[in-house]
């Protein structure tokens, strides 16, 4: 803007040398004394002052343009600035907040409201949690060190594992399981019988079992020998579970098996481990078969 009036002045000083040099009209004086040259105004030549607007604003026109071009570009620059640091910083304070906000590990909600056992995060925080795939609720209470494993079963120290099955084939030789699995009935008394006639498998005689006014029966199964190297793949597998889920005898202990009969839905129960269970584990095991609850 320096340069704006710096150019109006130049143009004022030019447009007073203009009219001093024109020619003037001979005036008769009032006394025969010598002519005085009266002094300039603008607001005694309206032609003059018009020609001064007219030159203000052609220099406006052509100056004033550039000025806000170099104005609007500035602030361009500035806004641009500004926006760049607004994006860092939300984005450094979106970087913070994810660093800061733990990722939640609770497990998705059952129907029940409660926590699922057998949905979420592989690492299972201690608490009571619900296992939902059987029409009837089972509440069971887990602590520290356990895991989820393949949508069916949880894993804790010693590779222990506790399995909550819906059976739906049962294997007639263990052994040879890749070739002989079978369809098997709904009831407790059916899956019972497939596997009391299994062959490769020792089963125990069925213990009645009562949880929450729900009635069942308790088993026992064993490998029937301790070679398993003419068994399919070096594997010894009991039945198979409505997701694909092979129930695996090779196993360093016995498998408990709970066939329960949950208002006409059959559902089971099963714990075993990989590895031979110290007494710890073991006592684990039995503290979460204990806190089982049925029902709602």
């Amino acid at each position: 803007m320096a340069d704006l009036d710096d150019q109006l002045r130049a143009y004022g000083r030019q447009i007073e040398r203009d009219l001093a040099d024109r020619p003037r009209a001979p005036e008769t004086p009032a006394d025969p004394g010598p002519s005085a040259r009266p002094r300039r105004s603008l607001r005694r030549h309206p032609w003059l002052l018009a020609a001064a607007v007219t030159a203000t604003v052609a220099v406006t026109a052509a100056v004033l343009p550039t000025a806000l071009r170099s104005e609007e570009e500035n602030m361009r620059k500035g806004s641009g600035t500004v926006l760049g640091l607004c994006l860092l910083a939300a984005a450094c304070s979106s970087t913070q907040d994810t660093a800061s906000t733990p990722t939640p590990t609770t497990s998705a909600a059952s129907s029940t409201g409660s926590p699922s056992l057998l949905d979420g995060p592989d690492v299972i925080e201690p608490g009571t949690y619900v296992v939902d795939r059987f029409g009837t609720p089972i509440e069971v209470t887990m602590p520290t060190g356990w895991e989820r494993k393949y949508g069916v079963t949880v894993q804790g120290p010693d590779e222990s594992v506790i399995a909550f099955s819906d059976v739906s084939s049962v294997h007639s030789d263990s052994c040879n399981w890749i070739d002989t699995d079978a369809p098997v009935g709904p009831s407790v008394d059916e899956l019972v019988k497939a596997l009391q006639a299994q062959q490769n498998t020792t089963v125990s005689g069925p213990r009645p079992l009562t949880i929450d006014g729900f009635t069942g029966v308790a088993l026992t199964l064993s490998p029937a020998g301790t070679d398993k190297s003419k068994c399919y793949g070096g594997q010894s597998a009991t039945f198979t579970d409505a997701d694909g889920q092979l129930a695996d005898l090779s196993y360093a202990g016995p498998m408990t098996m709970w066939i329960l009969d949950l208002d006409g839905r059959r559902a089971v129960v099963t714990s075993w481990a990989y590895q031979p269970m110290s007494a710890p584990t073991q006592a684990e095991v039995s503290a979460i078969l204990d806190s089982v609850r049925i029902g709602s």
